[in-house]
């Protein structure tokens, strides 16, 4: 939470919890939301006083949120509970909206790990389709005011993804197996894991590990660059 200062936004206050079970298989829009719902309860106290707040995410889809055909009766309940304050929401890029990351990703902990903020940021910019695929793909509807070559993007590629009755988004593979989509907040953790315990693979050693783990666009160009962080590989 920050407040505004003489146009100066300053920190207040940080707040951040584990998601359960059924929260994580959520799609990332929605854990977003949940998020922000989240926040909304624990500062209740500071923020329910009839100014407006805004919500700074780096979520592009969110801001098309109040004219999205709400399917899902849990996310109707979040939307009315939204309703109760003055919101406004503000796209934001992920690498220009460090602040809110300030917890997880410290920079001496970055900096032990090797990882720079501008790689791990980049692991967060995915392509506006998937962001839309969970909703199209459940209740059929996107955003009126998404431009007519998304629109059709997302429709072209609907048969390449699956959803699973636990509500698990997954990608339709080449050879036609399916792999989980993979949030980005794991990523990094799953390529340093396979890659530190089955002796510092290479770029396509590892793809060939994780590809029968999980999928996420763009996942053998983050792979190469990963690599290329490696002190030991180089």
């Amino acid at each position: 939470m920050q407040q505004d200062d003489a146009s100066v936004w300053h920190p207040v206050a940080f707040d951040g919890r584990k998601l359960n079970p059924a929260e994580s298989n959520y799609p990332v829009h929605e854990k977003e939301l949940l998020g922000i719902r989240n926040a909304l309860q624990v500062w209740r106290q500071y923020v329910d006083n009839g100014l407006t707040i805004t919500v700074v995410t780096d979520h592009e889809s969110l801001k098309y949120l109040p004219t999205t055909r709400i399917a899902s009766k849990r996310l109707a309940r979040w939307v009315a509970d939204f309703g109760e304050y003055p919101l406004e929401l503000v796209y934001r890029r992920g690498e220009d909206n460090v602040v809110a990351d300030a917890m997880s990703r410290r920079s001496d902990f970055l900096a032990a790990l090797g990882y720079s903020p501008s790689f791990l940021s980049s692991l967060e910019d995915e392509p506006p389709e998937v962001s839309y695929m969970y909703d199209f793909l459940t209740s059929g509807c996107l955003p009126l005011v998404l431009a007519s070559g998304l629109l059709r993007k997302i429709q072209d590629s609907a048969s390449s993804y699956r959803i699973d009755p636990n509500g698990t988004l997954f990608r339709v593979l080449e050879d036609d197996r399916i792999a989980p989509y993979i949030d980005p907040v794991h990523r990094v953790h799953l390529m340093s894991k396979l890659h530190l315990t089955h002796g510092h693979l290479g770029a396509t050693g590892l793809w060939g590990l994780i590809r029968l783990r999980g999928w996420w666009p763009g996942m053998k160009s983050d792979l190469r660059r990963f690599c290329m962080t490696c002190g030991p590989c180089q």
